[in-house]
């Protein structure tokens, strides 16, 4: 961070190259001098700019932006600190470092995961070829299992997409950044969006997202729907027309056959996912139904003779059952 003698976070932790960067956030590579380990450090991003201190609307939507950015940050952390499951990355400390103009930084040092992005995959390893659909199910059943637990104890994860899910080595698979995650119920902090807003990514959300109404656990379940599709299909459900946007194609067209998109399909798997899209929220089946519905397609079967030939994956994925409960 500095030339000469190292500067560490919390006198333990050393910032090492930038790993990614997101709307509110940074990632480096880190090292725990303390425990000798390397780590993911996750800070908010320093804002640019200075604000005008003249009560001007524009200062004034600039520092609510500001504090928004900061609360929603801290959400992620007290939402992630609540997560002790396999598929979502361990959190190990958090605190607040001072900076050499006299601000502060938040920052929160999690599991250093090796391996790659679904997205990231999906663009190179499968971008000529689809995965094997035994690949692909076990894949959303993996994630499934984790939104099952997640639902389990009110969180809703609100931005399921591939960018955010990690396959590691091993082929477990990780669900990350909660950043714009809810946590339901009693212990729920306030709200952090505005009415009307929406919140996630338009090729992803469910109807009731892009219209900007409340979201469930089933909103997570449309999003894996929509990620399957684009897996196993090998193109997004619905893209933008001339004539009609994405977001109308959410609310108002049909969900496309993704046995029309693959051949060979199994039928079971096909019905499953145009569930999961379903338009009305009630009518879609729970994380758990579909983690269960999903597990006889984790099994390969011999491709059909008009079957799209199946990718070439260098990391096999297994399915990983889950083992116990988030919380009791």
């Amino acid at each position: 961070m500095t030339s000469g003698k190292v500067r560490l976070l919390s006198g333990r932790y050393r910032v090492g190259d930038l790993l990614g960067r997101g709307g509110m956030s940074e990632v480096y590579h880190g090292y725990d001098e303390r425990l000798d380990r390397p780590v993911a450090i996750k800070m908010l991003r320093q804002p640019t700019g200075d604000v005008p201190d003249d009560g001007s609307p524009e200062a004034l939507e600039l520092l609510e932006a500001r504090r928004r950015d900061r609360a929603r940050f801290l959400r992620e952390i007290r939402t992630a600190a609540r997560l002790e499951h396999p598929g979502t990355p361990a959190v190990y400390d958090t605190g607040v470092d001072e900076q050499p103009d006299g601000s502060d930084r938040i920052w929160l040092v999690m599991q250093l995961l090796r391996g790659s992005t679904l997205d990231a995959a999906m663009t190179t390893e499968y971008a000529d070829q689809l995965p094997e659909i035994a690949w692909a199910a076990a894949i959303g059943a993996q994630i499934a299992a984790v939104l099952a637990d997640l639902h389990r104890v009110d969180i809703v994860h609100r931005d399921i997409k591939p960018a955010n899910i990690m396959i590691v080595d091993g082929g477990l698979v990780k669900v990350l950044d909660f950043g714009i995650a809810i946590l339901r119920g009693a212990g729920a902090l306030p709200r952090l969006t505005q009415v009307d807003k929406t919140v996630g990514t338009p090729a992803y959300m469910s109807p009731e997202q892009h219209l900007g109404r409340p979201v469930t656990a089933a909103s997570d379940v449309y999003s894996l729907g929509c990620m399957l599709h684009e897996l196993v299909g090998g193109d997004q459900p619905f893209l933008p027309t001339p004539s009609m946007p994405l977001r109308a194609h959410h609310l108002q067209t049909p969900v496309p056959s993704l046995s029309a998109a693959r051949p060979g399909v199994p039928e079971p798997l096909a019905l499953l996912v145009a569930r999961m899209m379903a338009k009305e929220p009630d009518t879609r089946p729970t994380a758990e139904q579909v983690y269960e519905e999903l597990t006889p397609s984790c099994v390969e079967r011999p491709a059909s003779p008009t079957a799209t030939p199946p990718g070439r994956s260098t990391r096999r994925c297994c399915l990983r059952l889950r083992t116990t409960p988030l919380l009791p």
